[in-house]
């Protein structure tokens, strides 16, 4: 006797059913999301867009007018690599920008404190409902205006900042004479523009790789509200803490003015954060294309395979890392450039890059793990879901990772000292104990 018809639970009928629902639970939850991020752009929070032309143009535009005031780089230095005078020197320009900062911002704080301190109200006076659309009014003007001048002196003063930070790793961003820009040197002063002016890394890219393919869009919508709301969400935890300790007296001294510290100390910290960026801007495309180099250079005529097995290397990592840095698209390009015009299909899925490594010898797959790891950095961080992406990978080749060589490299990268295809080698382990997995 034949038990169970075409409506049963295991059935195929059943089965579709329970996919064609999830399907549309999965699409039903992409159109939210797509609507929740409408609703927070036409409120002012813009997430990450392909390019902010307009923006872009004038960074590049500040870079030529600066560089017209200096003379032409020599070209016989590597860039990556960073003496004790370079290393001084882009201290010092980035302390400068950091102080700049603080006193921009909270110059900026003062002025909007001061007008909502003019024009407080004590608790027991009563006041029309046009009174207060007229000091919301002044008080706002006043600090829109503040905020337009600040941001305006803080991108001039950025903008110079990273030229000269560009200069002294030996970068000329400006081609000079009849010269034309090469692809690298633009891309590598859009990518100091986008540092200097704080614009995001936008998730297109020439190669398709999808950053966000492994993470939930919703997440992605709250930590970018949390990013935008920053300054509002810090002052308003401040005021808290400034009522829980606080008498009376203080409270009304000082509630007022905390936009004073909280706008410079955000200002002062992003300044930070992007005197760092930009100097790890300039040293990866050089740093990426020297270890890349010294990888390939014994190697003779290499296998297209290989190469696309590499290429898959990189744009994993991106996924892990969830940002397609400038850096790691310099490094895409520079193997880009010795594979030739070849279509990848499912390049940034994990996946295919493990069944890309299956299909290789022992000596071929070693060099795509050192692509690997050297992947890792140039963005100037080793996060957690890269660390636990590459001791994967390495444990199905019976290697073993060495996190703490691995995180030393990474400063170093950024310290700009010298960097070998050895230290690479030394971040991945001998044999593993575990047997490798099918």
């Amino acid at each position: 006797m034949t038990s169970g018809s075409g409506s049963g639970e295991g059935s195929p009928a059943a089965t579709q059913a329970s996919g064609s629902t999830t399907a549309e639970v999965a699409r039903l939850d992409d159109s939210i999301v797509d609507k929740t991020v409408h609703k927070l752009e036409e409120l002012g929070l813009e997430f990450a867009v392909p390019s902010n032309p307009k923006l872009e143009r004038m960074g590049l535009e500040r870079f030529a007018r600066h560089d017209r005031k200096y003379p032409p780089l020599a070209h016989d230095e590597a860039v990556h690599i960073l003496d004790a005078a370079e290393r001084a020197q882009i201290r010092r320009l980035g302390t400068r920008m950091v102080l700049i900062a603080f006193g921009i911002g909270a110059l900026s704080g003062l002025v909007s404190s001061i007008a909502s301190f003019v024009l407080a109200v004590p608790e027991h006076v009563e006041t029309t409902f046009w009174q207060d659309v007229r000091d919301f009014l002044i008080v706002n003007g006043v600090t829109i205006a503040a905020t337009a001048v600040e941001v305006a002196i803080l991108y001039r003063v950025a903008l110079k900042t990273v030229h000269l930070i560009a200069r002294e790793a030996g970068i000329q961003l400006v081609p000079r004479g009849t010269e034309p820009a090469t692809d690298e040197q633009r891309a590598v002063a859009l990518a100091l523009a986008r540092a200097a002016l704080e614009l995001p890394n936008p998730p297109q890219n020439p190669f398709g790789i999808d950053p966000y393919r492994e993470i939930s869009k919703w997440w992605l919508v709250l930590t970018m509200v949390f990013y935008k709301l920053k300054i509002s969400l810090t002052n308003f935890i401040l005021r808290l803490v400034i009522r829980r300790i606080g008498g009376r007296a203080i409270v009304k001294a000082y509630l007022t003015f905390t936009d004073v510290f909280v706008t410079g100390a955000w200002d002062a910290w992003v300044a930070w954060r992007m005197v760092r960026q930009a100097r790890i801007r300039a040293l990866g495309p050089s740093a990426c294309e020297s270890l890349l180099r010294d990888i390939l250079r014994d190697e003779g005529g290499m296998r297209r395979e290989v190469l696309i097995a590499m290429q898959r290397a990189v744009a994993t990592t991106i996924v892990r890392s969830r940002e397609v840095h400038p850096n790691l698209l310099a490094l895409m390009r520079a193997i880009a450039r010795r594979l030739g015009p070849v279509a990848i299909p499912r390049l940034d899925e994990t996946a295919s890059f493990l069944a890309a490594l299956d299909r290789l010898s022992e000596r071929e797959r070693d060099l795509v793990l050192e692509v690997l790891v050297l992947a890792s950095f140039p963005d100037g961080h080793v996060s957690r879901a890269e660390v636990e992406l590459i001791t994967a990978i390495l444990g199905r080749a019976r290697r073993s990772l060495d996190t703490r060589a691995l995180r030393a490299l990474c400063k170093r990268f950024v310290r700009g000292d010298p960097l070998t295809r050895e230290a690479l080698r030394h971040v991945i382990g001998g044999s593993a104990s575990a047997p490798r997995a099918a």
